[in-house]
């Protein structure tokens, strides 16, 4: 390391690197003494005194015939095998009849011929690797890592986010008491250190959001609006055991912008090529109780999505509202496919209207969606246009992709359509044709 560092190459360096010989010392004593009597004519004065406490002890591997010729493919003669081991400084001896033998391994090959394969290289190297037989491997093929379809999902999420303007954060995986408080959360409930080094870093966070608020606050004046995420473990305890770890994908959001963090959601269930349900709920205390879901996929929750509560917002000294999406990050990919369906451009245009309801009873706009979906067959779209105070402004689109719809046509869905919207409790502005 020094060597490095110093950026000086010496022959001391390149031999301790590769761990000089523990059994040097009395070769290189002997040989200092035969050059004092061949140049200096002096003479042996007393005996060599040898205090060796700590000597190595010699390493044997137990390795058979039958194990070499499998590795390499082709059958070796053991005279073949004993020789070169001899040759290259190993003393071997056979044990019995199956031609296993017993390989004592020389004190300058001490570190690095440890193993049974390490004697199947040595034969390989000395038989000569251009001999050996190129055949097709036999048995079961290697199985890929069933983290594989994980890593996959994580970098196309992660480059997606990139794309649409969210920088990734990597915070510390320890939390502060501090942090916690103002999190609303009781360390008590957290895994902590015996010995952490600073008061800064003492808790296991079993959520991401409680950090990147602390990112927020610490780079809300430099930008209007801050856009992060970040994808780590999470660690929830387990009595008796070591923590849970989870991977969890967190994103946040400056200004008041639900519909948009929830849109973000969406699209990398896109990516994903799954869909997401967004459940309102009023059960998570951090966020706002009339600005909150449960996310879920086919039935299974795997996260939350909403607004940061007022208390919370001021306790970590943001300025502007936050919008969070947490979600468990290896219950969203049992869901992901790499398949895709291809799906033709319509050959006929579409009709497209708008429609606004007074949404005085608040009705989730969930089942405003899905009630309007489910009108008619006619109906290819529903979304949501614009939302102000209690009203609501949807955008519809009718196709047909067999013909070119009428005015006629649509008459009738369009009047179905506002009818089972209004039995949800909404009042639509305005009248129908």
């Amino acid at each position: 390391k020094t060597s490095m560092t110093l950026g000086i190459r010496t022959v001391a360096a390149t031999l301790n690197e590769k761990r000089v010989d523990p059994e040097l010392a009395e070769t290189t004593i002997l040989r200092g003494i035969q050059l004092y009597k061949e140049i200096c004519k002096a003479k042996v004065a007393s005996k060599l005194i040898d205090i060796y406490d700590n000597k190595p002890k010699v390493q044997s591997i137990k390795v058979s015939l039958e194990f070499i010729t499998n590795r390499l493919g082709v059958d070796i003669p053991l005279s073949f095998v004993k020789k070169t081991l001899e040759t290259l400084g190993f003393t071997v001896s056979v044990k019995n009849k199956h031609d296993d033998l017993i390989v004592s391994v020389p004190s300058w090959r001490t570190h690095d011929v440890t193993i049974p394969e390490d004697i199947v290289e040595e034969i390989a190297r000395i038989y000569g690797y251009h001999k050996l037989p190129s055949l097709i491997p036999t048995g079961d093929l290697p199985q890929p890592s069933p983290q594989a379809d994980q890593l996959h999902w994580e970098s196309v999420v992660k480059t997606a986010l990139k794309y649409w303007g969210y920088y990734e954060n990597y915070t510390y995986s320890l939390v502060s008491q501090e942090m916690l408080t103002k999190f609303h959360q009781n360390p008590d409930n957290y895994l902590s250190l015996r010995n952490p080094l600073t008061q800064d870093w003492v808790y296991l966070r079993q959520s991401l959001i409680p950090s990147l608020l602390q990112s927020v606050s610490n780079n809300q004046d430099k930008a209007n609006t801050l856009n992060f995420f970040e994808m780590a473990n999470v660690y929830i305890p387990r009595k008796g055991d070591l923590p849970e770890e989870r991977l969890v994908l967190t994103i946040v959001k400056t200004v008041n912008t639900f519909f948009e963090i929830k849109g973000v959601l969406e699209a990398i269930a896109d990516q994903l090529n799954t869909t997401i349900e967004v459940k309102p709920t009023s059960t998570v205390e951090f966020l706002q109780p009339t600005v909150q879901a449960k996310v879920a996929v086919n039935g299974e929750n795997i996260g939350v999505i909403g607004q940061i509560t007022p208390e919370i917002q001021i306790n970590f000294g943001l300025k502007e509202n936050v919008a969070v999406v947490e979600i468990d990050f290896e219950k969203l990919v049992k869901h992901a496919t790499k398949d895709k369906t291809y799906k033709p451009i319509p050959k006929y245009p579409p009709i497209i209207e708008d429609f606004s309801f007074i949404n005085q009873k608040q009705i989730p706009a969930a089942l405003i969606l899905k009630a309007a979906q489910q009108a008619d067959k006619l109906i290819h779209t529903v979304t949501i246009l614009d939302v102000y105070q209690n009203k609501l402004t949807l955008r519809v689109s009718y196709l047909n992709p067999q013909k070119n719809l009428t005015d006629a046509d649509v008459a009738p869905v369009r009047k179905k359509l506002v009818e089972d919207i209004e039995k949800l409790g909404l009042e639509l502005q305005g009248e129908i044709r």
